[in-house]
């Protein structure tokens, strides 16, 4: 039987996820026992043979994790019934908030069955760290799927939502995604504890500086095998240079190295960490990009000088708005005669009255600071 469109494409986003994820353990996840994806890309749970994740013996996290399954099953079954109701644009609204409140809450669990895993990971065998670790993958496979209804839901209305409603589910759907990266960051730790590596996060204590200002970076990185040491460790950063080199990380030890810069423009950079196996094998890993936006500002001219500024809104988004404006040369001061100047290449600083040229004469006072940003 042929596919819909919608169950086709639930299948390539589970595809592709599967792909992603799974290409961190490939040898390892492709041994997992799966069931058929025929059924529109879940393996054949709404067959007889329901697929089961669960080392030898009862084991309650096991138990959790076909619980999580089967609620996933069900939200699904929830979005095929979505898809086939008459509903009205408040139906819609409606139906689609309380999709997303699943999906959500989903995601929730999904986070506290990971946190589960890795309290008792190392308790655990080799080959049942494998089978939970391709139990995990399963899970978020199957949560990209939702993600998917989601946002499928989502585009059949889109036209018929007024702007409120519009910017609360893109709302919704980027926290959904951001979930969903935690996710996948807590399996990719998971992989590491089983299979070991090194790790490296770079951070900065200010997105935004002035003139002369100085940032603090921070490094921190991991050495995740839990039972062997990386030796000859060392940190290149791609502006700053060498930050440490010929240091130890004893087994599943984290460490934390900084470095402060005075920056003097605009500038974005990453760092990669380097390390040693006792097999004498080298292995890196880079770290994200981290910006610093340069803002130049004049401060404690004793005038402001006319001509073409730039404003700058400050912000957490690396990619805020600048404004330019124009202090003009011409500037209307107030006297007994009420004379006029203009063209005076600076607008001079201190108390400063306007006057009103009605039949009132209202006089406004005000300041002109010394300061300017």
């Amino acid at each position: 039987m042929k596919e819909s469109p919608r169950r086709s494409a639930k299948s390539l986003a589970l595809l592709f996820s599967a792909c992603m994820l799974c290409g961190l353990c490939a040898a390892e996840c492709s041994s997992c026992s799966r069931g058929s994806t025929a059924n529109g890309g879940f393996p054949s749970d709404r067959g007889s043979n329901v697929t089961v994740y669960l080392a030898p013996g009862f084991d309650p996290v096991g138990g959790l994790a076909d619980l999580l399954r089967g609620q996933t099953l069900l939200i699904d079954r929830f979005e095929d019934l979505l898809h086939t109701t008459p509903k009205t644009v408040d139906d819609s609204v409606m139906f689609l908030s309380n999709f997303e409140e699943l999906v959500r809450n989903q995601a929730v669990l999904l986070s506290e069955f990971g946190d589960i895993l890795k309290s008792r990971w190392r308790s655990l065998s080799r080959q049942e760290q494998h089978t939970f670790l391709c139990s995990f993958e399963d899970l978020i496979d199957r949560q990209v799927v939702l993600l998917t209804g989601f946002a499928n839901l989502s585009e059949e209305d889109w036209n018929r939502f007024d702007s409120k409603n519009k910017t609360k589910f893109l709302s919704s759907f980027e926290d959904l995604l951001r979930r969903q990266s935690d996710l996948i960051k807590s399996y990719e730790d998971l992989y590491r504890i089983t299979y070991g590596g090194i790790t490296i996060e770079k951070s900065v204590d200010k997105t935004v500086v002035h003139r002369g200002e100085t940032v603090r970076y921070t490094y921190e990185i991991t050495n995740w095998f839990g039972n062997e040491s990386i030796t000859d460790v060392s940190i290149f950063d791609n502006v700053l240079g060498p930050i440490v080199s010929n240091i130890t990380l004893g087994p599943s030890e984290t460490r934390y190295f900084s470095k402060s810069a005075v920056i003097s423009g605009d500038t974005c950079n990453k760092a990669r960490a380097f390390g040693k196996t006792p097999e004498n094998a080298t292995i890196s890993e880079e770290s994200q990009m981290v910006c610093v936006r340069f803002v130049r500002v004049s401060k404690n001219y004793g005038s402001i000088k006319s001509g073409k500024q730039t404003t700058i809104s400050f912000g957490a988004d690396l990619h805020d708005d600048a404004n330019s404006v124009e202090i003009v040369k011409s500037q209307r001061a107030n006297s007994s005669a009420l004379r006029e100047s203009y063209n005076i290449e600076h607008i001079e600083t201190g108390d400063q009255t306007t006057i009103s040229l009605g039949t009132t004469g209202a006089k406004n006072y005000f300041r002109i600071v010394t300061s300017q940003d």
